[in-house]
């Protein structure tokens, strides 16, 4: 069993128990890989997605979710953080246009945002 913080402590995330929940070994590693993802807290509530932002325990397609994972991992491998890649995605995810969308299409996507919302941050 593995302790996860919903929200990571690199990221601003503290050891409160709100912000922890226990995992397996798979669905931990599922989580980090990008192939699942937990939204809430636990006072309120969590939410278990697919890493193609289906409900957990709906019929799924694996084609969907193995792009979004390579996505996710192709965001992290370039440097930005887990929060921001899951961000990123579920911003593109919120687009009704990219229920097909391919790897290159997803990453461009993705990475477009992710600039929008550095610069945003950046001091002018």
């Amino acid at each position: 069993m593995d302790v996860h913080h919903v929200v990571p402590r690199s990221e601003g995330g503290d050891d409160r128990p709100d912000n922890l929940v226990v995992l397996c070994g798979a669905h931990s590693r599922a989580l980090h890989r990008g192939q699942l993802i937990i939204e809430g807290r636990i006072s309120s509530g969590l939410v278990f997605r697919h890493g193609d932002g289906t409900l957990y325990g709906r019929t799924i397609d694996p084609r969907k979710i193995a792009v979004h994972e390579q996505a996710f991992q192709a965001l992290r491998s370039l440097g930005f953080r887990e929060g921001e890649a899951r961000n990123a995605l579920e911003r593109i995810r919120a687009d009704a246009h990219v229920g097909d969308a391919t790897l290159e299409t997803l990453l461009r996507a993705a990475l477009g945002s992710l600039t929008k919302a550095r610069e945003t941050l950046a001091p002018v």
